[in-house]
């Protein structure tokens, strides 16, 4: 598809946040096998991919929240065995959950399902061959074979949409920045949600 312009009067944004570790990596192309499943499309697309996968070929799921889990309860129910499911968890402890012992609950669960889980696992990179995926690569070079990685890291906005709002020389300070009207520098341009916050300095919304 190519550019589309449309005029406006006003214009108002509000989307949400989105996992930007693929965006990270800086990769020089699509890789297949590698998903960060922020909205229905992305999420059926991984669906439609994991059903597509031979029995037994190995699934990594990276992050710290309790997205990771839902993602693996998500791969069970499409078929994936929970020995081929790992999760790379950054930190130095997996602990999605705020409660200790439902935490510890969910987890022993989540373990007796076979599903492992590796700790201290910086995602840097990926391996591919022929744009598809091969391997997770980790800050300290190590790898990880596997077929599909979803990724559940930090949130921000878009790079494509923070360049958009950057060109029209919009206030951006983390968050987008807006008056208590929702307004932005520019009065005709609007936003809400999670992609903004109010004054400089001031915790986003």
């Amino acid at each position: 598809a190519g550019d589309l312009t449309l005029s406006y009067d006003y214009l108002v944004v509000a989307p949400g946040l989105i996992d930007v570790t693929i965006h990270k990596m800086k990769l020089k192309a699509p890789v297949e096998g590698l998903f960060s499943p922020f909205d229905k499309l992305q999420e059926d697309a991984l669906d439609s991919w994991v059903q597509q996968q031979p029995a037994g070929e190995k699934v990594c799921v990276y992050g710290w929240n309790v997205d990771v889990l839902m993602t693996v309860q998500r791969l069970m129910a499409q078929g994936v065995a929970g020995e081929s499911i790992t999760i790379l968890c950054p930190k130095e402890e997996f602990s999605p959950l705020e409660d200790q012992r439902a935490n510890e609950l969910v987890l022993n669960a989540t373990r007796l399902e076979g599903v492992k889980i590796e700790v201290k696992r910086e995602l840097a990179s990926v391996e591919a061959k022929l744009h598809r995926l091969r391997a997770a690569v980790f800050d300290d070079g190590s790898t990880m074979p596997c077929t599909t990685l979803v990724t559940h890291g930090t949130r921000g906005v878009d790079p494509k949409l923070f360049l958009a709002l950057n060109d029209q020389s919009l206030v951006f300070d983390v968050r987008l920045v807006v008056d208590a009207s929702f307004k932005t520098n520019d009065a005709r341009i609007m936003a809400g949600g999670d992609l903004v916050k109010f004054e400089i300095g001031r915790a986003h919304v």
